[in-house]
């Protein structure tokens, strides 16, 4: 009878520690740990922040990482939106993965943030599940051609970087 007692007290306090402590792990897990990551450099072509731009935070500026959740993304942003519109098309390589991404308007992911205010820019968001190596590049190249008042421009910027 003692042993009963005993099974009966014990089994529902296991019960309890075991999904206390799977909530816990659960709740750390709100976002992916970055296993490898690299700045980009402008490697070359032209530099595309916003012209007049004197605050360092609105340069033009991006990186490349590997999640501990399998994922590789490359990122840029404050790109001057006169020369590398949003819909321009960017060839973007991480690792093994590459492929071509659309430009989209800059939307600030800190709340309470601001664009450039020398000028309305541009960002690149390319994620894709895969793998990498340390000392894998990462490499960005867009290319846009406008018209404008009849005189075609053509404009260009490559960025690199290396996983670490």
């Amino acid at each position: 009878m003692k042993n009963l007692k005993i099974v009966h007290f014990v089994l529902p306090a296991l019960a309890a520690l075991l999904v206390a402590g799977v909530f816990t792990v659960v709740a750390q897990r709100a976002e992916a740990a970055n296993l490898l990551r690299g700045a980009l450099a402008l490697n070359s072509g032209e530099d595309p922040t916003v012209p007049g731009t004197l605050d360092p935070l609105f340069v033009a500026a991006g990186d490349g990482r590997l999640t501990d959740q399998g994922l590789l993304r490359a990122g840029m942003s404050f790109l001057d939106a006169a020369r590398f519109p949003a819909g321009t098309l960017a060839d973007v390589r991480i690792g093994s993965a590459s492929a071509q991404v659309a430009l989209t308007p800059f939307a600030p992911e800190v709340p309470g943030a601001t664009d450039n205010p020398a000028g309305a820019t541009t960002m690149l968001d390319f994620r894709t599940s895969g793998t990498a190596r340390a000392g894998d590049r990462i490499e960005v190249r867009i290319r846009s051609e406008l018209v404008v008042n009849g005189v075609r421009q053509r404009h260009e910027t490559r960025w690199q970087g290396t996983l670490q």
